[in-house]
């Protein structure tokens, strides 16, 4: 029973999600045809919201924002990057529209925001050698290295937190090596 509650509410939540993103779909439809424009739209690799797979951009999240653009017959393209490329594009350029991005303070100001996609805003530290690390003890925290992906909402917490020994790579991935 527990697990048809949570199917009900996350069905809730989509539904909510859908409706929140068609009207605001639609006010970009009516700006974007008075222009004719198409539609730049940019991701990251992000298995299973978004990530490429034979050439295509598909999952979860790629599929809603194909579904809303498809239905309101907006033109598009939509490309997967490494996440500071998305972002700076989505920065820079007119007519872009970035999609699976963390909604920070920092942020709020840079962006039209349209929709929410249901997550939740749990972080984490692991580290190889052991298991997840509990301690919110900062102090202790500011003494290991991190690995992080480039101007994403990690690095920015991070960095606004005066951790020092950050290691940013392009794919989140590339730490695991590290």
């Amino acid at each position: 029973m527990h697990a048809m509650i949570e199917k009900k509410s996350s069905i809730n939540d989509i539904m909510k999600l859908i409706f929140v993103s068609l009207m605001a779909a639609l006010l970009l439809m009516v700006s974007c045809s008075i222009k004719a424009v198409t539609l730049q739209v940019v991701t990251e690799n992000l298995p299973p919201y978004n990530y490429v797979s034979k050439g295509k951009v598909v999952g979860l999240h790629t599929r809603l924002v194909k579904h809303i653009l498809d239905s309101l017959d907006i033109q598009y393209t939509l490309n997967a990057y490494p996440w500071a490329r998305s972002y700076q594009l989505a920065q820079s350029k007119p007519n872009v529209l970035i999609y699976t991005i963390n909604r920070t303070p920092h942020r709020e100001q840079s962006f039209h925001w349209i929709g929410q996609f249901p997550l939740t805003n749990k972080v984490s530290f692991f580290r190889l050698a052991n298991p997840l690390l509990t301690s919110t003890d900062f102090s202790q925290l500011h003494k290991l290295r991190v690995g992080t992906q480039i101007n994403s909402a990690n690095d920015q917490y991070l960095t606004q937190r005066g951790f020092k020994k950050i290691s940013r790579v392009s794919h989140i991935s590339q730490t695991i090596g590290m």
